[in-house]
C-alpha cells in the first residue's frame, strides 16, 4: 500500500460512497499522485501529513479542470454523436475517462477540506464551479453535482477529529437543506 492510499485510508476517505463505483479512478489517481505526496511529505516533515494531502488534491484539481476545460468542446460533440445516433437513453451509458476522473477528485478534494473543517463557504463555490464544469460533459444538471461534491465534504467534515462531537445549528441546518 503506498504512502497516498495509507493516508486516504486514515482519513477515511477510501469510504466515500463514489469511490466504490471509480475503483479503477481511485487507483488511477493513486498511482499518478503518489511520488508527490510522499515527496511533499520528505520535504517538510513536520507539517501534518493531511495538509499535504490537501496540497496534493489542490493540485491534482486544478490539472483535471483544466484538462477538462480544454477538451469541452471534443467532448460536447462527442455527447451531440451519441444522442443523435444513439438515443438519450442508449448515449447516457458513454461516459469521458476525463469527467470520471474530475469528478473523483473533486469528491476527495472536497472532503478533505470537511476533514480539515474549512470554509463551507469556500466549498460549497468550489462545488458549484466544478459541477458547472462537469455537467457540460455529462447528463447530470449543475445542481445534482453540487450537492454530489457537498455530501463528500459533509462526510469528511463529520469525520474530522477536528469536530465537535454535536454538530453546530449551521451545519444541522445545512444539511436539511440537502436532504
Amino acid at each position: 500500500m503506498t504512502e497516498l492510499e495509507q493516508q486516504l485510508n486514515q482519513i477515511q476517505a477510501d469510504a466515500i460512497t463514489v469511490i466504490e463505483s471509480v475503483r479503477k479512478s481511485f487507483e488511477m489517481f493513486i498511482d499518478k499522485h503518489n511520488a508527490l505526496f510522499k515527496r511533499a511529505c520528505g520535504r517538510k516533515p513536520d507539517i501534518d501529513p493531511v495538509q499535504h494531502l490537501l496540497g496534493v488534491l489542490t493540485k491534482a484539481h486544478i490539472e483535471e479542470a483544466s484538462h477538462i476545460e480544454s477538451q469541452a468542446e471534443s467532448a460536447a460533440a462527442m455527447r451531440k454523436v451519441f444522442d443523435e445516433n444513439l438515443g438519450n437513453e442508449h448515449a447516457q451509458k458513454f461516459e469521458e475517462l476525463g469527467s470520471r476522473q474530475f469528478a473523483l477528485v473533486t469528491h476527495l478534494w472536497l472532503y478533505c477540506q470537511g476533514y480539515l473543517r474549512m470554509d463551507f463557504s469556500l466549498a460549497n463555490d468550489h462545488a458549484f464551479n466544478s459541477a458547472t464544469l462537469l455537467s457540460a460533459t455529462t447528463f447530470s444538471s449543475t445542481q445534482e453535482l453540487r450537492t454530489q461534491f457537498l455530501e463528500s465534504f459533509y462526510l469528511g467534515s463529520e469525520r474530522s477529529p477536528l469536530a465537535a462531537k454535536k454538530p453546530s445549528k449551521l451545519i444541522l441546518w445545512l444539511k436539511s437543506l440537502f436532504s
